[in-house]
């Protein structure tokens, strides 16, 4: 979980990239809200 959030601020700090979804990555989360 730690570097998924790590992922998303590096994402918001770069104004040409998106985070549009994680299709693609399915159980890739895992825990309370596992995908």
């Amino acid at each position: 979980e730690e570097q998924v959030l790590a992922l998303a601020d590096a994402v918001l700090a770069q104004p040409a990239l998106a985070l549009t979804g994680i299709e693609g990555y399915e159980g890739v989360i895992h825990g309370d809200h596992a995908i």
